[in-house]
């Protein structure tokens, strides 16, 4: 099933953005949402964000790209925003677990540029919520 889906990541649509596959074609917008430390601060990498020198280059990115691509256990989405053409972030369902009969499960995570956090990008917020 999962590699099913990741062989064949379908493209998902909101009026604002487009979820689809990565590409390595991408990798200048994910360098410039990722050339910040804290976009490490709640991830499980090995990259050092605790040195005054931190400093992340665009190979590494491309290995990012790269290792989504090849690991078949990650469903992996860009997040293009409609309006400017730009990958401001990621999607990512992992540890699929289930069956047909039982029904599936798996956890989600996302990152999001922090130039373009604040903007309900991820959660809708309905007027009449707290």
């Amino acid at each position: 099933m999962i590699q099913h889906l990741h062989d064949n990541l379908p493209s998902l649509e909101s009026d604002r953005l487009v979820l689809r596959k990565s590409l390595i074609t991408d990798a200048d917008d994910f360098f410039e949402i990722y050339n910040n430390r804290e976009m490490f601060l709640y991830t499980n990498s090995d990259i050092d964000i605790h040195t005054d020198s931190f400093k992340l280059t665009k190979e590494q990115v491309i290995g990012f790209l790269e290792s989504w691509e090849a690991d078949k256990d990650l469903l992996c989405w860009g997040i293009d925003l409609k309006k400017e053409k730009k990958i401001i972030g990621r999607v990512y369902l992992y540890g699929l677990q289930g069956n047909q009969t039982a029904g599936y499960r798996a956890d989600i995570g996302y990152s999001l540029s922090a130039n373009y956090q604040g903007n309900g990008y991820i959660v809708n917020k309905n007027e009449n919520s707290p």
